[in-house]
């Protein structure tokens, strides 16, 4: 039976509500040979609903709640809990006349790319992930360029007389922009490449937390700029793609670990240049009418030995080296399941880590609607 109203009223028209919700079963191989992965076998690895309004032709609201099991929300290391408002911002826009918008709110910044719910990240992921407050403009997919600059509240305050002085309840503003440029539909060849600047990258959510559990302040000396750059090439439902990220300069706010002797501990050492890249192909094809798609990524950073990431636990190291590999089957458009194995490689004793090797894997189901 068709239950939709000849004449919808507003609301109907004009509000649109959707969600997601991932369930991982991880067997918790990694723990056997990686300290800090004892987590819980099963669990809802994120849950969230959004609200999209459009108030009028020219400006909409969305809200997006979210719950995180695996790191207290994206990267909040003030949190106890994983519930929180995972964005929520307004657009000022109307596509079918302009491709120019402006937007403000909490958002991800457009600072690399990456799943913003993955089972398991490449490094090159983890180093952009950054969510701030702000404001936004640019243009979207202006012939297939979509182009944005932002300023923002940043996370972190700081020190504006090089004495100890932390000037202001809220953080310092960061700011930065992105080009990207994509052509073509999977149905034939397609490709697509983008570039962004982040005036301080120590406000990703990963170089934030490495700073806090160090300096137990939200603080830092110098503002270091980051670049990143990525490109996808593909042919129908062939796709091969990379992506790098990396800080501009050593900064004495990041720290690494240095191991010394046979010192069991490792000790903090102020300066890192952190950076990463992931490189990785993927194939989709039908099978029994179902979407299937497998792909492989390898990841490799550089200068992030001991660097701590996620929950800002000591033990939240990152790797040196991964690799993952993932099935997907596509149940419906609404339902999945994938299976995601990777390894890690911890840097050597004489790098700064143990040098230890572990495996991780991930059965999920996933939902839309």
């Amino acid at each position: 039976q068709n239950l939709t109203p000849k004449n919808p009223s507003w609301p109907s028209q004009n509000v649109n509500v959707t969600g997601f919700g991932n369930f991982d079963f991880i067997p918790k191989t990694m723990q056997k040979t990686l300290a800090g992965e004892e987590g819980d076998y099963f669990a809802f690895s994120n849950l969230g609903v959004n609200l999209d309004a459009k108030v009028a032709s020219f400006f909409g609201l969305h809200v997006g709640v979210a719950y995180f099991n695996t790191n207290k929300g994206q990267g909040d290391y003030s949190k106890n809990t994983g519930l929180m408002i995972d964005d929520a911002f307004f657009t000022i826009a109307n596509f079918n006349t302009s491709p120019f918008f402006l937007e403000g709110g909490r958002f991800y910044l457009p600072f690399g790319q990456y799943d913003r719910y993955a089972a398991v990240p490449t490094l090159a992921q983890i180093l952009s992930i950054a969510r701030e407050t702000g404001v936004q403009a640019g243009l979207a997919n202006w012939h297939g360029i979509t182009l944005s600059v932002y300023a923002s509240q940043g996370q972190l305050k700081q020190d504006t007389d090089m004495g100890g002085t932390y000037k202001g309840v809220q953080g310092a503003i960061n700011y930065g922009a992105a080009l990207h440029y994509k052509h073509g539909q999977e149905k034939g060849f397609h490709f697509g490449a983008g570039a962004e600047y982040i005036y301080n990258i120590l406000d990703t959510n990963a170089l934030t937390e490495a700073g806090y559990e160090q300096q137990d302040d939200y603080r830092f000396d110098k503002a270091v700029g980051g670049v990143a750059a990525q490109g996808q090439i593909g042919y129908r439902w062939f796709t091969v793609h990379g992506q790098y990220v990396s800080a501009l300069e050593s900064s004495d706010d990041i720290y690494k670990q240095l191991y010394h002797g046979s010192d069991p501990l490792p000790t903090p050492v102020m300066g890192a240049k952190p950076s990463a890249w992931d490189a990785g192909a993927s194939v989709k094809y039908k099978l029994f009418h179902m979407v299937n798609q497998v792909d492989f990524t390898y990841s490799r950073s550089y200068d992030t030995a001991g660097l701590y990431i996620f929950n800002s636990t000591r033990d939240h190291v990152m790797p040196k080296a991964r690799y993952i590999a993932s099935y997907t089957l596509n149940l419906n458009k609404n339902i999945y399941t994938q299976f995601m194995w990777a390894h890690d490689y911890l840097w050597g004793p004489d790098e700064g880590d143990t040098g230890r090797q572990g495996d991780d894997f991930v059965l999920r189901l996933g939902a839309k609607f």
